[in-house]
């Protein structure tokens, strides 16, 4: 396999950019499609289910995760005495039957658990979750922070 270069542009190399056999990668995706995600998640890869995006607001820390197909009875949402945020879910496999003929099988199937620490300004008594179109979305309220009180102290004079 030959590698074009450029003149203008230096090369980066391949493990710099997280290309580490990219001629395997795709050569193997064609051969073995159902291998090669399970390599990639040996990898670091993100998996089909469970990958997700934490965005802090001003009022709150949103954590979205991926559940396609997934509805709020195959999901279950906890907080640990740690103060460990869990979600945890399911897909069951389709019942197919047995005279059909598979010509290939890519969505995944089984249960996934994702684990957070929570940050030390949640609330975790006011933690919401709801699932809308496959995503997974918890609210996590901060808990509002008291302005500080300046109280004067009266100073008397004690007398001799």
């Amino acid at each position: 396999c030959s590698q074009a270069t450029s003149s203008s542009a230096p090369a980066i190399p391949a493990m710099a950019l997280g290309l580490l056999n990219s001629d395997a990668l795709f050569r193997d995706f064609f051969r073995e499609p159902l291998t090669v995600c399970d390599r990639s998640c040996a990898r670091g890869g993100v998996p089909s289910f469970g990958a997700c995006d934490i965005v802090e607001t001003a009022d709150a820390h949103v954590i979205k995760t991926d559940a396609p197909g997934l509805t709020a009875a195959d999901v279950k949402v906890q907080i640990t005495d740690s103060n460990t945020l869990l979600i945890t879910g399911e897909r069951k496999r389709e019942h197919e039957e047995k005279t059909d003929k598979m010509h290939r099988v890519e969505r995944s199937f089984g249960k996934f658990t994702r684990s957070f620490p929570l940050p030390p300004d949640a609330d975790a008594g006011k933690v919401a979750a709801n699932v809308d179109h496959g995503v997974i979305v918890v609210t996590i309220p901060k808990k509002s922070t008291p302005t500080p009180r300046v109280t004067d102290v009266p100073i008397t004079t004690k007398a001799k």
